[in-house]
């Protein structure tokens, strides 16, 4: 199957309007990569609406699912279908799925599954906030093996400040 590629520059992204003599200019932290089975350009919004195995980079962030939209002038993904979100730590999240802030780097995650450093976890609903903190609600969390059925920590909304902190709310602490 042919697949469609697309990207972004760092320094400024030019896009015609629909009146030759406008532009609109949107800078990114860092390019953005699009690749999927089809992708389109809707020049009105400036939205690149993507289907199909698709897969967005930027930066140390990769992201894959079935669907994706990008908002230019918005700097903002949203991805639905089977959505995959991974950085370069190894730290890896699935979910239903992700509304992602380019420029701050936050992102929000529906019916997620994932690890990040050594906690494993299983939540309703997932932000990341631009400094790299978690708040989970309806979440469950072990560090350990991979499994979930040793033990684990149940709270309808956890803090989580990496290598700093962990705060959980309504918490049940659960053994085999």
């Amino acid at each position: 199957m042919k697949r469609a590629a697309f990207f972004f520059t760092s320094a400024a992204l030019f896009i015609p309007a629909l009146h030759a003599a406008e532009t609109s200019t949107v800078a990114f932290r860092s390019p953005v990569y699009f690749e999927a089975d089809s992708l389109e350009y809707g020049q009105a919004r400036q939205v690149i609406t993507a289907s199909g195995n698709v897969t967005v980079q930027q930066g140390s962030y990769t992201f894959q699912s079935n669907q994706a939209q990008f908002d230019i002038p918005g700097k903002s993904l949203s991805a639905w279908g089977q959505v995959r979100f991974q950085d370069i730590l190894g730290n890896q999240i699935n979910s239903e799925s992700l509304n992602y802030s380019s420029e701050s780097g936050s992102a929000r995650l529906l019916d997620a599954t994932g690890s990040f450093d050594e906690w494993l976890f299983a939540a309703k609903r997932a932000e990341r906030d631009e400094e790299g903190n978690f708040v989970l609600e309806r979440a469950r969390l072990t560090t350990c093996e991979r499994d979930m059925n040793k033990y684990h920590l149940y709270g309808y909304r956890v803090n989580l400040r990496p290598g700093k902190r962990l705060t959980v709310w309504h918490a049940v602490f659960r053994l085999g």
